[in-house]
């Protein structure tokens, strides 16, 4: 990338006008040595700037002046700025440039640094800070900025820049900015105390350990403890004889009244078997006539019904006789006991 035509007649006679302003204007005395030096960067900037590599140029140009300040050195640094991109520091650049030459400066140069600046100023805006405490330590975009100039205002290009600041006994804070052209970002930045450390709670008291109470050991001499051995449990009263015959008269009582119930149900299928033979009815009962056939069935239903009840009762009867012989008498031992029961 070769240079534009404009910087490469910029740097010609910025050449020039250096050339005359160390003649006409010893202004700054420096070491032979530094002039030696200043003017071999000055050199390499200029062919820096011819090349395009403006960062370069820029590097060149500002140790060039670093070691022998001339203030024709700003004009060519101005313009690689501008070229660069960076129209804020172009824009300062150019201020000083006028400022340091004063008269020396031509008239045909006043103008042409005129209308770069009027070109440059769109393309900037400024940031007015005020930050808390005054001991801050300012920086904008990375770069440190006394705390005086931030508050009465610093020229920044035109996008998004990065304000912070730190000071001791405070937490470091910052802010995003956004500039626009020709914008006046006002900005405080009031940096917060550092909180002061919480007391560490005080530690627990420490834990005493107590001896175990002693267990005092038995005498070999005294005597072993006496062992209580269980009353034997009482053996389970034996039903007595009175209460076993109850149950054995009651049996025998139900087994009497199961034998009479039979025999009124026979009884009654007799008489029902008689009508169903006046009626016609043998066990043929094919021959049945009327009523006599229903009679006749019933009279087989009842039969059945004075067998169940003729059995159950004699067993009944049975059952309760046993139990009143084998019932034991007052005083006796359990046993089967005949004598006076009948």
């Amino acid at each position: 990338m070769k240079a534009p035509a404009q910087l490469w007649i910029v740097v010609r006679v910025a050449v020039i006008a250096t050339a005359a302003a160390g003649a006409g204007r010893p202004a700054m005395a420096a070491p032979p040595g530094n002039k030696a030096e200043a003017r071999r960067h000055f050199q390499v900037g200029v062919s820096e700037a011819q090349a395009g590599a403006y960062r370069e140029a820029v590097i060149e140009f500002t140790r060039a002046y670093e070691l022998s300040p001339n203030f024709a050195v700003l004009y060519n640094l101005a313009m690689a700025q501008a070229a660069l991109g960076d129209a804020a520091a172009a824009m300062t650049t150019f201020e000083r440039y006028l400022a340091e030459g004063a008269k020396a400066v031509p008239a045909d140069r006043r103008a042409k640094v005129a209308g770069e600046m009027k070109s440059l100023g769109p393309r900037t805006g400024s940031i007015v800070a005020r930050v808390s405490p005054d001991a801050a330590r300012v920086t904008l975009d990375g770069a440190a900025v006394e705390r005086t100039a931030a508050g009465q205002g610093v020229r920044v290009n035109v996008g998004v820049h990065k304000l912070a600041a730190a000071a001791d006994g405070y937490l470091p804070g910052e802010q995003t900015v956004t500039v626009a052209s020709g914008d006046v970002a006002n900005v405080t930045l009031a940096l917060v105390t550092v909180p002061a450390p919480r007391p560490e709670p005080a530690p627990p008291p420490p834990v005493v350990e107590l001896p175990p109470p002693l267990v005092p050991v038995p005498s070999l001499a005294a005597p072993p403890p006496a062992v209580e051995h269980p009353a034997p449990a009482p053996a389970p009263a034996r039903a007595t004889g009175s209460t076993a015959r109850t149950v054995g008269y009651v049996t025998a009582l139900a087994g009497l009244a199961g034998l009479a119930a039979g025999g009124l149900f026979y009884a009654y299928a007799w008489t029902q078997a008689q009508s169903a033979v006046d009626n016609g009815c043998t066990e043929d009962t094919s021959t049945c006539r009327g009523n006599g056939y229903s009679e006749w069935l019933n009279s087989e239903k009842w039969i059945r019904n004075a067998r169940i009840a003729a059995i159950a009762g004699g067993g009944l009867f049975v059952a309760g006789a046993v139990i009143v012989l084998v019932a034991p008498s007052p005083g006796a031992p359990g046993g089967i006991a005949l004598a006076g029961r009948w």
